[in-house]
């Protein structure tokens, strides 16, 4: 497992990383058409994620909701999906799309227990200083025989050790880094059993991971050369990104 250090305060991340300008408060983006890019590796790769979501929808909560794509992927699901991030204008802006909103985070805010089948915890656990603590909250708020579903930076990949202080994943908001062992016992260690793990990545992360190394902006020469080692990555099962889904335990 691997950290940053020195770890950034809140009041550093709040008023650098989490402002307005954060890409993912944007709420036009959810609307909007994907990118030929983005069209063209989807069609080869589906988001892994969509792999690991029960198939009999409940109640789910999705964190750091942000503009809510997830919370809509769920609703299409048949999912009952609320949302919690620590953005007001991100909670303002899904209460206007019709979705219940919390503001707070999930390593402090204390949610009803036993209240939830699923909880989404997408590229979120990088990004706290105690990711046991969202892990214990998020256990006690689901019902017995409940699922998490989780998505962070996979420190152990082939992918990380191809690029790495140029890997795509390393920023100053990712306090946290993961390999399969160390997802694995701090699940365990908070009470989950791991169903699944999968290493395949959600975007075409060597295509920036080859534009930091290349010193150049992101574009069509960092995308052609990602693509087939992407491709191949995930074929491999060996990609910067690890997805896990794991079920409560008593």
């Amino acid at each position: 497992m691997g950290f940053l250090f020195p770890q950034p305060t809140d009041e550093f991340l709040n008023k650098e990383i989490y402002n307005e300008s954060y890409p993912l408060y944007d709420t036009q983006w959810t609307e909007a058409s994907a990118s030929f890019r983005r069209q063209a590796y989807r069609s080869l790769f589906p988001h892994p994620l969509l792999g690991l979501i029960p198939k009999n929808p409940g109640k789910a909560l999705d964190v750091g909701c942000a503009s809510g794509y997830w919370m809509h992927e769920l609703k299409k699901l048949g999912w009952d999906v609320s949302g919690l991030d620590i953005s007001e204008d991100a909670i303002e802006a899904i209460r206007s799309l019709g979705f219940e909103g919390s503001l707070g985070s999930i390593e402090k805010t204390k949610l009803e227990n036993e209240s939830f089948d699923l909880i989404l915890l997408s590229a979120v656990l990088e990004h706290l200083h105690d990711p046991v603590a969202a892990l214990r909250n998020s256990w006690a708020a689901l019902r017995p025989g409940g699922f998490v579903v989780i998505d962070v930076p996979n420190l152990g990949s082939v992918e990380t050790n191809i690029f790495k202080e140029n890997w795509s994943f390393f920023a100053v908001g990712h306090l946290f880094y993961f390999t399969e062992d160390s997802l694995r016992r701090m699940l365990s260690e908070s009470h989950f059993a791991p169903e699944v793990f999968v290493r395949k990545s959600s975007e075409l992360t060597t295509g920036y991971s080859f534009a930091r190394r290349l010193r150049v902006p992101w574009g069509m020469p960092p995308f052609m050369l990602g693509t087939g080692l992407q491709l191949f990555l995930n074929l491999v099962d060996q990609s910067g990104e690890l997805f896990c889904r794991a079920r409560k335990t008593q």
